[in-house]
């Protein structure tokens, strides 16, 4: 951890504009997978599913990047620079081998790194805090999706070491955190979603891709009116054994309530060693309108002052 105090950056809000058109072109997805998206096909990406990253690979649907946030993408990559030279200086590292947005491509496999340093990949966040995915217990960690982001990195790169170069612009301070190498079964696991994923896309076959999140059924488009429920099948079968396991306890809640009131008796309240009422069983009077008897000698009242509302049920039946 390093402080950053005595570097200061400005002057580049005139050059947001020509960074943000250029960061909106380079989100255009082709039919590759990239550092950026194993993560996602992983299932480590919080912000986006593999699923949502196929449909928008294959054009079904757009990033949802708005302009709030594609500024901030391009501010971040204005400032890898900045952070790039700040580590060197901080760190005290006078190397002559520095290669900066260095890419490599094999067979629908890319990938980017923000600078490779001395045979070290670098890999560069410019973030305002941090947040949960930065904190393991409280102690810093390095987030699963750019773990696997570096990973990818040094696979393709067949590099050996990676960092994850930090800064944290609430604190002004300069992290330099350490990713080592994956295991071979991370690597072999890694590859083999990564060629599933490419085969559906090489395809366009999106029933290859599952759906990971809640929110991926929102994106699905049923071609048949009548929707099956196989793309469901699992939520539908946990909602009817988690009904049965609602009316189970709900008959177990009755038969506590039931002995508590046997032992009640005639008493109001149940005090607890503080004295204080911790269960009430009283006498409560309340009043309404007889809507039955109101309709039947009113009827002109009654009818006037029916409001009506229109709801969706949702009901999950068990199909006998």
């Amino acid at each position: 951890m390093k402080n950053l105090n005595k570097y200061k950056i400005g002057g580049f809000d005139i050059m947001v504009k020509q960074y943000s058109r250029d960061t909106a072109l380079k989100m255009n997805r082709s039919k590759i997978i990239g550092s950026s998206d194993i993560g996602s096909i992983m299932g480590v990406n919080p912000y986006c599913s593999a699923y949502k990253l196929f449909l928008e690979k294959i054009g079904n649907i757009t990033p949802d990047f708005d302009a709030r946030t594609i500024k901030k993408m391009a501010i971040g990559k204005m400032m890898e620079d900045f952070i790039l030279s700040a580590y060197l200086d901080i760190y005290g590292i006078d190397s002559t081998s520095i290669g900066r947005d260095v890419r490599i491509d094999k067979e629908g496999f890319t990938a980017q790194a923000d600078a490779i340093v001395d045979g070290v990949i670098l890999e560069i966040k410019n973030i305002e805090k941090f947040y949960g995915g930065f904190l393991d217990h409280g102690e810093l960690a390095i987030p699963a999706y750019y773990k696997y982001q570096m990973y990818w990195q040094m696979y393709l790169f067949g590099i050996k070491q990676a960092k994850l170069i930090v800064f944290n612009n609430s604190e002004q301070q300069l992290y330099a955190l350490d990713c080592e190498y994956p295991a071979p079964q991370v690597i072999e696991l890694m590859l083999e979603k990564a060629n599933e994923f490419l085969n559906a896309l090489q395809t366009g076959n999106v029933d290859l891709i599952k759906p990971d999140l809640i929110d991926d059924y929102a994106l699905m488009h049923p071609k048949a009116t009548g929707l099956s429920y196989i793309p469901v099948k699992q939520f539908y079968d946990d909602l009817l054994a988690l009904n049965e396991q609602i009316k189970e306890l709900e008959k177990q809640v009755e038969e506590k309530k039931n002995a508590i009131k046997l032992y009640m008796k005639d008493s109001e309240a149940i005090y607890n060693e503080d004295d204080k009422a911790v269960v009430s069983w009283k006498a409560v009077t309340t009043s309404r309108v007889d809507s039955d008897k109101l309709k039947s000698e009113y009827p002109d009242i009654y009818n006037a002052n029916l409001k009506y509302t229109t709801a969706r049920v949702f009901r999950c039946n068990n199909g006998k």
